[in-house]
């Protein structure tokens, strides 16, 4: 086994307090809205957990030797199931990201164009 450093694992909080901070330094002027920033915050997230499952050691490729001081640790198959969860928990924050940040754009557009309307009746 490559016995080099294993990703970092953040908790939910601090994993949704590092994209929040991240989402926040991309703001820019007008276009700041709130599409663009859960936009931002669902890509860090999603990479963040991306990056979890992708740099972790892969389980089949072990010495039998470091299998089962891995198994005997932790079990390699709640492991596998953990690993799972995690790229499981990704592909559900790129799916509802995307969903909802067309929906907040969607509602910004909606608001300018009710608002040009009610300006241009007055």
């Amino acid at each position: 086994m490559d016995w080099r450093p294993l990703p970092e694992i953040l908790d939910a909080e601090q994993l949704v307090e590092r994209a929040l901070h991240r989402a926040a330094k991309k703001r820019s002027g007008a276009s700041d809205n709130a599409a663009r920033k859960l936009s931002s915050l669902s890509d860090n997230l999603a990479a963040t957990l991306g990056a979890i499952v992708d740099d972790f050691p892969s389980l089949d490729q072990l010495h039998p030797f470091d299998r089962d001081i891995v198994d005997l640790s932790v079990g390699l198959d709640e492991l596998r199931q953990s690993l799972g969860g995690v790229d499981w928990a990704r592909k559900q924050l790129q799916k509802l990201g995307s969903r909802f940040t067309s929906q907040a754009a969607r509602a910004r557009g909606e608001r300018a164009r009710s608002s040009r309307s009610r300006a241009t009746d007055a």
